[in-house]
């Protein structure tokens, strides 16, 4: 991964949102990205932080959206 992807001074929220367990993703992104950047993202969230109901991709993303005040045309 570019370090200039995960950069803050773009101005742009960075969220990283998966349906795997928190567990398993905080341990790939730390290794990938590394636990200063992976710090740095603006919201992170993993498929055990929301209830069944809510597993499919879409909904996630929806959420991150929520969490980081951001529309959907964004």
């Amino acid at each position: 991964m570019r370090p200039r992807l995960l950069s803050s001074n773009l101005g742009k929220k960075l969220a990283v949102c998966s349906a795997a367990t928190k567990s398993s993703v905080i341990l790939c992104l730390e290794n990938l990205i590394g636990i200063e950047r992976f710090q740095s993202l603006d919201c992170f969230l993993a498929g055990d932080d929301l209830s069944d109901s809510f597993q499919d991709n879409f909904s996630i993303v929806l959420s991150i959206a929520w969490k980081l005040d951001i529309s959907s045309v964004e």
